[in-house]
């Protein structure tokens, strides 16, 4: 019996303590945090009212209006595409100083999607001789509405919380990998 539990012993020393004294190069640590495609650092709900008003008149002749208000949600993530970033150019190690410098991809947007479950007909009214709004037409001006959103993000901010989320999150994991100074770049900003 103290046979088997010497092999045992034996065994598992044999298995854990190769890795135990040895420390992994700094740099390959820091890199372990990029090994993902992308990382979304910000989600979005953007809702958008769009309205639209039909008073079409023929020869002077008025024949009713059709009036159409309707929301949509749009669901905007941002965040970091790591298909350019490498780690042997993008991250620099001093452990001496106990420093790291990286440089990330510039953010981006990650996900843009108008939720079709999430259009709502707020108001919609049709007078005189006219027909009601037909489907394609709905369909139009929901588009519309999504082009109208997607044209605003850069006035949103939505680019901006996700450049301060990565510096916070990468500082914050750099830190826990016992760096004391960590300092956050993004492409864009060192191509200008």
């Amino acid at each position: 019996m103290n046979v088997s539990k010497w092999l045992l012993a034996a065994c598992l020393t044999t298995l854990l303590l190769p890795g135990c004294g040895e420390k992994a190069d700094p740099k390959e640590e820091v890199a372990k945090l990029f090994n993902q495609k992308k990382m979304d650092l910000v989600d979005y709900k953007v809702r958008k009212v769009l309205s639209f008003e039909d008073n079409t008149n023929i020869l002077l002749l008025k024949f009713g209006s059709r009036k159409l208000l309707i929301s949509c949600v749009a669901d905007v993530k941002a965040g970091l595409d790591f298909d350019a970033f490498n780690p042997e150019t993008d991250i620099t190690v001093d452990k001496k100083a106990g420093s790291v410098s990286i440089v990330l991809p510039a953010p981006s947007i990650t996900s843009f999607v108008v939720d079709v479950n999430n259009v709502n007909e707020e108001y919609n009214v049709t007078t005189g001789a006219r027909k009601g709004f037909k489907d394609e037409e709905k369909n139009a001006i929901v588009k519309q509405g999504s082009t109208e959103i997607e044209n605003a993000i850069p006035e949103l901010g939505i680019l901006d919380d996700a450049r301060a989320n990565a510096v916070k999150r990468f500082t914050n994991l750099v830190e826990q990998l016992g760096f004391s100074h960590v300092n956050i770049t993004f492409a864009d900003e060192i191509e200008k």
